[in-house]
């Protein structure tokens, strides 16, 4: 049984990769994870706007937003039996994420079940990810030559403060506190005015935000609290 998982980039249809659109096109299901209305949402506006009759493969699964250990475990049972279950009867199955499956995806934590239990052979389709699409997007720049990168939830500010000598460009992602807190926190660990600060919402999707400029005037508001959105900190050293 093979399971082929597909990444459908930052919100775009055209962003998806070639190799993804045939796997999603030679396939009898395609499992979407469903945390919450708005992620299943936005993958299926991707899906939709593929065409090809597409929607009507899609089953999706679901995966509470809980911090509850027992219900975590349950969904993951469940879902890991529905895809097992269509494998078994020869279908062709996808399974597709919003980004990169590779990065803070809901598979990771079925994949386990799926090919210790039930010995599932799987195959990845890498996609665009946020972290260079948001950039991008701005015209701006993440590394050059030696410099360094680095990538955390943006809840985990204590690694900005620690390495902020060492560190050229801070992507900070999954936008879940006050950005107005977030960026005097930052100018408080040493950011200099003259750094850019950019801050991505949604990028690729019709509710797109994007607001890039120096720290120093860099705008009070805008900038909303939103999982899918972050922020990305270029120190200027010239």
């Amino acid at each position: 049984m093979r399971l082929t998982v597909v990444g459908l980039g930052p919100g775009a249809p055209d962003l998806i990769t070639l190799r993804g659109l045939r796997a999603l096109e030679s396939s009898d299901v395609i499992f979407v994870p469903e945390t919450s209305r708005t992620v299943a949402g936005l993958a299926m506006g991707v899906i939709m706007g593929l065409g090809g009759g597409l929607t009507s493969k899609v089953v999706r699964l679901p995966f509470p937003m809980t911090r509850d250990e027992r219900r975590l475990e349950e969904a993951w049972e469940a879902n890991s039996r529905s895809i097992v279950e269509a494998l078994g009867q020869g279908k062709r199955c996808c399974y597709a994420v919003l980004g990169d499956p590779m990065l803070y995806s809901t598979f990771g934590h079925i994949q386990r079940i799926l090919v210790d239990r039930y010995g599932v052979e799987v195959e990845f389709v890498p996609a665009v990810s946020s972290f260079t699409a948001c950039p991008a997007r701005a015209g701006l720049v993440l590394g050059e030559g030696k410099e360094s990168i680095l990538i955390t939830s943006i809840e985990n500010l204590g690694l900005v403060r620690d390495n902020m000598e060492k560190v050229d460009t801070f992507i900070l992602i999954k936008g879940q506190i006050s950005y107005r807190e977030t960026v005097e926190a930052l100018k408080e660990y040493g950011i200099g005015e003259s750094d850019t600060l950019l801050y991505a919402r949604r990028c690729e999707m019709e509710s797109e935000r994007i607001i890039c400029s120096e720290a120093g005037t860099f705008p009070a508001e805008g900038a909303e609290q939103d999982y899918f959105s972050m922020l990305v900190v270029r120190r200027n050293r010239r």
